[in-house]
């Protein structure tokens, strides 16, 4: 879709402007409007969610500016992520993934759909979540030791020889 590469490209000049706060509003604009549309990554046909990719830029803004973006928006991921625990509902804790990943409450959703795949004897699915966990919020207060210890269960249960500990 051309208007979805039209807005990454205009955030991303934001960007590059130093001006991070003003492709904020614009990535969101992709999230809310394009959540299933695909974005080419690399020139050798990758291609991921539009909104994912955004929410990825959003967590590499500089520290302020996340801080900024997560006030603007973390009240609406609170109420989502609340909901999805109080209802045990993973397809709201997906939500909150898909689209507001870089909230506060990105990883806490990451965390429960973790735990429900591993619940669920779904090692890889579960050790997905977790890595990705915490190769984006890395340093965070999810970044434990026990996010480290599931890891390393199902890279086990996988038959994997588990990767150094960390947390």
């Amino acid at each position: 879709d051309r208007q979805v590469y039209a807005l990454i490209k205009e955030a991303r000049k934001r960007e590059a402007a130093g001006q991070p706060r003003e492709a904020i509003p614009i990535y969101q604009q992709v999230i809310a409007l394009f959540p299933n549309t695909l974005f080419r990554v690399s020139e050798h046909g990758v291609f991921i969610p539009a909104a994912r990719y955004c929410q990825y830029r959003l967590l590499m803004l500089p520290p302020s500016d996340l801080a900024h973006y997560r006030m603007l928006y973390d009240p609406k991921a609170k109420e989502a992520f609340e909901s999805a625990r109080a209802q045990f509902s993973t397809i709201g804790f997906q939500e909150v993934v898909d689209s507001m990943l870089a909230t506060r409450y990105g990883g806490n959703a990451l965390w429960e759909l973790g735990n429900a795949a591993l619940d669920g004897g779904h090692y890889e699915e579960a050790l997905e979540h977790f890595r990705l966990m915490r190769e984006l919020f890395a340093g965070a207060d999810t970044d434990t030791p026990e996010l480290a210890l599931k890891i390393a269960y199902c890279e086990q249960k996988l038959g994997q020889k588990p990767s150094a500990a960390q947390g």
